[in-house]
């Protein structure tokens, strides 16, 4: 079905572009007008549209279908509905982080799938390379953002969708903005990028006091896919339910590198023969004849550029001679630019293998009608054609995806201040945080005899640092202690509901005025997630306190 969909895609496209060459910037605003021509569209038929995938919300009797366990494993069950995929298509909101190759597989699977809304974020602009596989993208798109033109590929091309491309960082959105989508779909070449973004969601999660379950309404379904030559994964995040990324960091194992002494001395392949010439060799010989003979390494000021074609020529003859020097068959111009720039090739097939796992996990999440997969799931193509399904565990003390910890003391929302909640915090987890030292953190701040003077006692404040050295709250640094203290030490004596900013939201169905006695003396409770970081901890914990205030 994905080859299919790529296919009928691709040649939609070139015929597209021969219709309405002269059109090849139309307005981004208009690509959703409905328009007198239906060869721009899979179906002409719009009753057809659906065809392939109706059944699964609509059919009834079979148990595939029925009895599905949800994430709480309630068992609520599917009740097949005709209407349901309407629901999901004007309801529902995606966002797919990432443009590229597994990107643009990613968006055609999920318009083609029924979903409407979707968002797309990648900071990359388009390059020559990347037309090969990302067929989202023409010439004329060259240098031009990836989620912008994307997006505006899919709203022309597929009827009704509704695609918004964000040319931004992950970094720039702000968390209140990632909250409005019910599922996210990432299709990223970064684990730094990944571990952002599942970090923003495991944030947004609350913890029921009694149970420790994580509370309905504050997670949200992460789907991660990844793609590296003829392999790739597709996995299940439920924050906070199931194993997230930090949780199973130990899947990636860390960059490969090759020790000089191998190198040097006895290579075995032929990326060892194209990196003796790069890091040995191109330092010592290399000579820029157009520089007036400049001599490379450090001396000579030519630093070696994997974009310089006569740079990675020039490599490429060295580690071929070395390589038949030692019998190592296998230096080729494209693998030596492989080894220098690091560069893992992409392949389409995996990345539309990928994708077809990805959306069909956004869509049964999204309607309800399979289980979801539990919850890793691993393709190779090299050699044959292997998956291999598995259940990854929940790391219990995990940072960002754990319960964490919770005080027991309830704070008066009028009264109580933030010194007060880091006394009760270190109290009652005095093993997990340890305990400050005020007196002498006191005495440092005061102390300023010279600037030698000051620079050593900040040096042993953060040497010796006990008990909680940072608190955070929504995201934002709220106190920190060591050097940094006196710039947060007025928040110590603020109110902790106005540095956490917790606030009572009104509850509609009460009267506005009631003058029962009763009804004033009741409390209104207020739960609220921080976090909080020690020296003892490799990374900030959270921790769960309650306030509580009169009506």
């Amino acid at each position: 079905l994905g080859r299919g969909q790529t296919n009928a895609f691709e040649m939609m496209m070139d015929e597209d572009r021969a219709k309405d060459d002269d059109d090849s910037g139309g307005n981004f605003d208009d690509v959703n007008e409905d328009k007198n021509d239906g060869d721009r569209f899979f179906c002409k038929n719009p009753t057809e549209r659906w065809a392939d995938v109706d059944p699964l919300c609509a059919r009834a009797g079979s148990g595939i279908f029925t009895d599905v366990d949800d994430f709480d494993g309630e068992g609520d069950g599917f009740s097949p509905d005709p209407s349901l995929l309407s629901l999901v298509r004007e309801n529902i909101k995606v966002l797919v982080v990432g443009a590229g190759g597994l990107g643009c597989e990613l968006l055609k699977d999920l318009t083609l799938s029924g979903f409407k809304h979707i968002d797309v974020i990648d900071m990359d602009t388009i390059d020559v390379s990347n037309l090969n596989r990302q067929f989202l993208f023409t010439e004329e798109d060259v240098g031009e953002p990836k989620a912008t033109r994307a997006a505006r590929a899919v709203n022309r091309r597929v009827r009704g969708a509704k695609v918004t491309g964000h040319y931004k960082r992950i970094e720039d959105m702000e968390d209140n903005w990632y909250r409005q989508f019910h599922v996210v779909v990432m299709g990223l070449d970064s684990i730094e990028a990944r571990r952002y973004i599942n970090k923003v969601y495991c944030s947004f999660l609350e913890f029921e006091r009694e149970s420790g379950e994580a509370r309905e309404g504050t997670w949200t379904p992460l789907i991660d896919g990844g793609t590296e030559g003829f392999k790739g994964h597709a996995r299940v995040i439920i924050p906070g339910k199931t194993p997230c990324f930090e949780c199973t960091t130990w899947l990636f194992p860390p960059q490969t590198t090759f020790p000089l002494c191998t190198i040097a001395e006895t290579p075995r392949s032929a990326a060892h023969c194209i990196e003796h010439a790069k890091i040995v060799q191109f330092p010592e010989e290399y000579t820029d004849e157009k520089e007036g003979g400049v001599k490379g390494g450090s001396g000579g000021g030519v630093t070696f550029d994997g974009d310089n074609p006569d740079h990675v020529t020039w490599v490429y003859k060295r580690a071929l001679k070395r390589a038949e020097s030692f019998g190592i068959p296998g230096v080729t111009y494209n693998h030596t630019l492989g080894v220098v720039k690091n560069i893992v090739p992409a392949i389409p097939s995996t990345n539309a293998i990928v994708s077809a796992y990805c959306a069909f996990e956004a869509f049964k999440i999204a309607t309800g009608c399979l289980k979801s997969m539990d919850n890793y799931v691993m393709y190779a193509g090299s050699d044959k054609v292997y998956q291999n399904l598995m259940k990854l565990y929940k790391d219990e003390g995990c940072s960002q995806c754990g319960r964490g910890l919770f005080v027991q003391r309830v704070f008066d929302l009028e009264e109580a201040t933030l010194a007060d909640v880091l006394d009760a915090i270190e109290s009652e987890h005095e093993n997990t945080f340890g305990k400050r030292e005020k007196e002498k953190e006191e005495d440092n701040v005061k102390k300023k005899d010279n600037k030698e003077g000051d620079k050593k006692e900040k040096d042993d404040m953060m040497d010796t640092a006990k008990g909680i050295t940072g608190v955070s709250s929504d995201g934002a640094t709220v106190w920190m202690g060591g050097v940094l203290a006196s710039q947060y030490e007025e928040n110590l004596s603020k109110l902790a509901s106005d540095v956490f900013s917790v606030t009572i939201v009104a509850n509609d169905d009460e009267e506005e005025k009631d003058d029962d006695e009763s009804t004033r003396n009741k409390k209104t409770v207020v739960e609220k997630t921080i976090h909080v970081n020690s020296a003892k901890l490799p990374s900030p914990l959270r921790v769960g306190l309650v306030f509580e205030a009169k009506k």
